[in-house]
């Protein structure tokens, strides 16, 4: 049997038994379409939409060469089906049978046949049906998971991830930091621009960040111009400081959109978690919150870009929405 496959102009061979199954297997792949006095059988049944069969197919002048071979040459008939999986218009497949009787194919087998191609043609409808299915059950939980924008995983999937994070760590007794990162300044970018130039610079960094990270850390966007940092495996602060370094170089290399240059700022507050404490994913975030807006009030009179939170203190940030 053999399907066709996307838009290949070859027919692609899924199934194949029998005794002569060795022979088969060698005879040049069927094409979808063909022209000129040598069609194979299998693409005049796909082509015509119809069933053809052929009486000792080597005696016939147009047939492949193949066939004229020892192991197939004395072979009493040929017979090929179209099989049609979504409409009556254009075949899905076909199926060949061959026999070493010339009579196999009277009006009761080839009545058979005729049934045999509809139920396989169900079937490969059912299958189809199903596979669309659960792709588009695939999508719609992925588009759950992640930013439409930046297509970096979302608050939803930033849960999750936290809550299997916490679990991990407290099983490997390794350490883990949560990062609130937020853009310094970024809403003039918005206003002078446009929100097009700003979305722009928005799905640059996004992709930057996610490269700097690499595989053992992760991702996400809260919305805005807030990035949620997760950084893992952390066996010494040493280890920290240098990573976070490189995500500073990171926010600041020069940002290109439009023929414009952007060099941006951010502020980032860190919350640590050890195998010892109680976090949960939530209070890790208030905390790395807390550490960003402390940061972020102090981003003119700095060391470093970064803000460590106290773990002792859970109160929500005394200060102004209007902060940037």
């Amino acid at each position: 049997m053999a399907l066709v496959d996307g838009q290949e102009p070859l027919l692609r061979q899924v199934a194949i038994a029998g005794p002569h199954a060795d022979a088969l297997s060698q005879l040049p792949t069927p094409s979808r379409f063909g022209q000129g006095p040598m069609i194979h059988t299998p693409t005049r049944a796909f082509m015509s939409g119809r069933p053809v069969v052929r009486m000792h197919p080597s005696e016939h002048s147009d047939i492949a060469p193949d066939w004229k071979r020892d192991d197939l040459k004395d072979l009493g008939a040929l017979g090929c089906w179209p099989i049609f999986a979504e409409s009556r218009r254009q075949p899905a497949g076909v199926f060949a049978i061959i026999t070493e009787e010339s009579d196999a194919f009277d009006h009761e087998m080839q009545a058979l046949l005729d049934e045999i191609a509809e139920a396989t043609g169900l079937a490969l409808r059912q299958h189809q049906q199903r596979a669309a299915l659960a792709y588009e059950r695939e999508r719609q939980t992925y588009f759950a998971l992640h930013d439409p924008l930046t297509d970096l995983p979302n608050r939803r999937a930033l849960e999750h991830h936290l809550d299997e994070t916490i679990h991990r760590t407290s099983r490997s007794g390794r350490r883990v930091a949560v990062g609130l990162l937020d853009l310094d300044d970024f809403k003039p970018v918005n206003d002078r621009y446009g929100h097009a130039v700003g979305d722009r610079v928005l799905v640059i960094l996004a992709t930057r960040l996610r490269e700097a990270l690499g595989k053992h850390n992760y991702v996400a966007r809260l919305g805005g111009d807030e990035f949620v940092l997760v950084l893992e495996d952390l066996e010494q602060e040493g280890a920290l400081d240098a990573l976070l370094e490189h995500v500073w170089d990171t926010v600041r290399q020069p940002l290109a959109v439009d023929g414009l240059t952007f060099m941006l700022s951010a502020s980032l507050g860190l919350a640590l978690h050890t195998s010892q404490d109680g976090d949960t994913g939530d209070l890790l975030l208030r905390r790395a919150d807390q550490a960003m807006y402390s940061a972020k009030l102090n981003k003119h009179h700095r060391d470093r870009w970064w803000t460590l939170s106290c773990a002792a203190s859970t109160e929500p940030p005394a200060t102004s929405d209007s902060i940037d």
